[in-house]
């Protein structure tokens, strides 16, 4: 098995152990989620959930574009603090007959101010790792994230959550961007959600992405 193959094995077993614990100790230090029908009227923040998304993403001035999945776990710690993971894959189109993937993994610490009727001010920090793939040629880097925003409570069920965002992976300095745009998500039910979402980065690329989440 190769270093590279190890690394990564290594962080998504770490993923699982770290939401996994993550759980236990919101429940060991008493750390309470409310029913999904008493959360109905909030938003993301402050909430147990997995989900999943699809993005695409076209480049300014190229005929390349990117495609993936994501799959996110976001767990509450504490009152205005959360534990979010993240593992996305993705793909190029075609170019001069090849394709780019990359795979990443991060796990982010979110801290916001609760319960305010109008939205919720948050800020985030966040570590993974970075890999990327062409016509046989294997990369990878460390990777970092800052995020910035509000989530405002737009109705009962819905959410509307401007952002900036800063992401660096420190070895592939092609990545590092500084993006904004506007994310937007509805509770159909207790349980169940749609999301949307609107970014550019610093390079102009536009990224439009959906997805459904769920509440437990």
């Amino acid at each position: 098995m190769t270093q590279k193959t190890t690394i990564r094995t290594l962080l998504f077993t770490t993923a699982a152990v770290l939401g996994l614990t993550a759980s236990a100790w919101a429940q060991a230090t008493g750390a309470s989620t409310p029913a999904p029908s008493a959360e109905i009227g909030k938003g993301l923040l402050g909430q147990t959930y997995v989900g999943v998304g699809y993005g695409y993403t076209d480049l300014n001035n190229s005929s390349v574009n990117y495609q993936g999945l994501r799959f996110s776990y976001n767990q509450p710690l504490n009152t205005g603090f959360d534990l979010n993971l993240d593992i996305g894959n993705a793909w190029s189109s075609k170019f001069s007959g090849v394709r780019t993937r990359q795979q990443s993994f991060e796990a982010a610490a979110v801290a916001f101010i609760p319960d305010r009727a109008w939205g919720r001010p948050f800020f985030s920090v966040g570590a993974g790792w970075f890999w990327t793939k062409t016509a046989g040629v294997s990369d990878n880097s460390f990777l970092y994230s800052f995020d910035t925003g509000v989530e405002f409570q737009a109705t009962r069920e819905l959410s509307i959550t401007p952002f900036v965002s800063y992401t660096d992976a420190t070895s592939l300095h092609v990545n590092n961007k500084w993006g904004y745009g506007v994310k937007a998500h509805y509770w159909m039910t207790d349980q169940w959600g749609v999301a949307g979402a609107l970014g550019r980065d610093n390079k102009s690329n536009m990224t439009y992405s959906t997805g459904v989440t769920f509440r437990f």
